[in-house]
């Protein structure tokens, strides 16, 4: 799985943040498609997949966007 993959399922396991991990993934599907043709969608994905793979609690990630 990759880590917006696992960044989306640990959103769905915290009751506090379930609600929005369909949203999450969605827009995160979104913005990979955009980075087809558009370079800061890009870069965009590459600091949130950086933030989402850190050894760090679901809070310090969410907080971190």
């Amino acid at each position: 799985m990759s880590a917006f993959g696992n960044f989306v399922a640990e959103l769905r396991a915290d009751p506090r943040l379930a609600d929005i991990a369909d949203t999450d993934a969605a827009f995160f599907r979104e913005v990979e498609l955009e980075g087809v043709h558009n370079w800061h969608a890009r870069q965009f994905l590459k600091a949130s997949n950086w933030i989402v793979s850190q050894p760090r609690s679901l809070d310090e990630k969410v907080n971190g966007f």
